[in-house]
């Protein structure tokens, strides 16, 4: 699943999410914080990606058993397309 595959609206969630681990490197009080001064209801548009990771690893409808580790493997995807490894020059 990529980024442009989502909704729009998790678009905002997703990268604010991702930018904020610069300077805040984990989920704590100031970034939560801070996510809710940028996105207001963060925690809404978070349980609708966890919702819809845990649909894409299982292939139906329901929650997956073990969202927490592919919404996890989701976000490690879209940081590479968000921020891809530089490539090796050609000699």
């Amino acid at each position: 699943m990529s980024l442009i595959s989502l909704d729009p609206a998790l678009w905002d969630y997703v990268i604010v999410h991702e930018l904020l681990h610069f300077s805040v490197p984990n989920h704590g009080r100031l970034w939560k914080a801070l996510m809710r001064a940028h996105l207001g209801d963060w925690e809404a548009a978070e349980q609708r990606l966890q919702h819809v990771t845990a649909l894409q690893s299982t292939g139906e409808f329901g929650s997956a058993p073990c969202h927490t580790k592919a919404l996890k493997t989701h976000k490690q995807g879209l940081m590479q397309q968000l921020f891809p490894s530089p490539q090796e020059p050609r000699p």
